[in-house]
Order: C-alpha cells, then structure tokens, then sequence
C-alpha cells in the first residue's frame, strides 16, 4: 500500500516540479522523482490479483494487462495531441492529473480490499 501511494505521490511531486521547475536540474530530477514513483506501482497491481475475488485471476489479468499495454500505446498519442493543442505545461498537468486519479484509486481499492 505505501509502495503504490507513496509512489502515486513522489509522481505528482515530480510532475509539479517539471511544471514549475526554471533550472535544468529540476527537470532532471523531476523525471528522476516520477521514475522512482511509478516504476513498482504495476508491479504491484499485479501481486493484488492473486489476493481479489470479484473476478477470476485470468480475466483480472487480461483486464490489467489490456489497460495497461493500451497506456503505453495510446498514451504518447494522447499527450502529443494535448501538447499541440495546448502547450506541454498542460499536457504534464494533465498526467499529474491522471496519477493523482491513480494514487485515489488505489486508496479506494485497498480499503475496498481491507488491504
């Protein structure tokens, strides 16, 4: 649990600070701060399989697997699109915006869990 919030955090963290970050070591280390975020957060959804009964393990990781593979295709897209249509502020927002979602979520499946 504190893997999955805490890292939803430290990513939002570093979101805001490629956002309102001046100096180039901000924005490196922002990214820096949002790599350490996210990189166990999957990880992790996928050892919660094995321990939720709403649906059966095979569906459950067909369902994750198929939102997951469909961020890391339709994500850049997507955050191109909003890029040219705005700037790139906006379009960090919005995935600061899109990690927060993910750290509430999270909240709310654990304690849905009694995790």
């Amino acid at each position: 649990k504190l893997v999955v919030l805490g890292g939803s955090v430290l990513s939002v963290l570093g979101f805001l600070a490629i956002i309102f970050g001046e100096a180039a070591i901000l924005l490196y280390a922002g990214f820096f701060i949002i790599g350490i975020g996210v990189a166990n957060i999957i990880p992790v959804f996928f050892s919660l399989l094995g321990k939720q009964n709403v649906m059966p393990i095979s569906l459950a990781v067909s369902a994750v697997g198929t939102f997951g593979y469909l961020g890391i295709l339709a994500g850049p897209a997507v955050i191109g699109f909003l890029a040219h249509a705005t700037n790139l502020y906006a379009a960090f927002a919005f995935l600061a915006a899109l990690t927060a979602l993910q750290g509430i979520l999270a909240a709310f499946v654990y304690r849905k869990m009694g995790v």
